[in-house]
């Protein structure tokens, strides 16, 4: 039985020159002097054991983990943006939709006060429909 330390799953590269068929990359067992508790192999060329495999399979979880929540943050995040702008937005559409009517009461009060200052203007107004020209681009 082995009692060599473990690499780090992050440290096992794809190196062949490292790979020698009957012992693990991971921790350095072999057949003879399996882990503490005992292994298998974990892949056909007999270069990792079922540990350290294993170890590998629960560190890429714990990243996967790690990612995941990160991600959930970020959608998080993404969703309060997204509703302070559509806040915003619907804040400046209000205000312009106001601005608007505003606008248009003047332009009415003015004409109304432009027809009643000239009665040139109202009588014309009264006999003869504006034509308004669609100019198309």
């Amino acid at each position: 039985m082995t009692d060599q330390p473990r690499m780090e799953t992050d440290r096992l590269e794809d190196d062949s020159s490292r790979r020698e068929p009957g012992r693990c990359v991971g921790c350095g067992c072999t057949e003879c002097a399996p882990c503490d508790g005992g292994c298998s192999w974990a892949d056909e060329d007999r270069t990792l054991c079922s540990v350290c495999a294993s170890q590998q399979l629960t560190d890429a979880a714990i990243e996967l983990g790690k990612a995941l929540a990160a991600l959930t943050c970020a959608i998080y995040v993404l969703e309060e943006v997204s509703g302070d702008l559509q806040d915003d937005v619907r804040m400046k559409y209000d205000e312009a939709f106001a601005d608007v009517g505003r606008l248009y009461a003047n332009i009415m009060l003015s004409s109304t006060e432009l027809l009643a200052d000239h009665p040139e203007a109202r009588a014309a107004a009264r006999s003869e429909p504006i034509e308004r020209k669609i100019v198309t681009p």
